[in-house]
């Protein structure tokens, strides 16, 4: 999968035309290219699409791990059910670790880096 293929299906998850000025300014600094990045921006400016992207991409190319942060369970929460309906169907396994579980537990050993 080429880097526009998987702009387009980002941008079809959330059903948006395109990517917004910071985004675009993120992929030409090399988000799909391996680049360490810090992106920030306010809320709702579209960095968590910058995330799916560079996940994405190196979920299907490389078959490699990426760990999306968030400061809340209930956020937690929220994304991992997102991410399941979004990306599960490409072959992707997502998993969610918060405060409440053990890193013990033999199912999420499965998922440990």
């Amino acid at each position: 999968m080429d880097d526009e293929e998987v702009i387009q299906k980002v941008l079809g998850s959330y059903r948006f035309d395109s990517l917004n000025p910071m985004q675009k300014e993120a992929v030409k600094k090399g988000l799909l290219k391996k680049k360490n990045m810090v992106i920030f921006a306010p809320t709702a400016s579209g960095k968590t699409l910058c995330a799916e992207l560079a996940a994405l991409k190196t979920a299907l190319q490389s078959k490699g791990k990426m760990i999306y942060m968030v400061p809340l369970v209930a956020l937690a929460n929220e994304k991992f059910q997102e991410f399941k309906s979004k990306y599960e169907k490409l072959g992707i396994k997502i998993a969610m670790s918060v405060g409440d579980l053990d890193s013990s537990d033999p199912w999420l050993k499965r998922w440990i880096l």
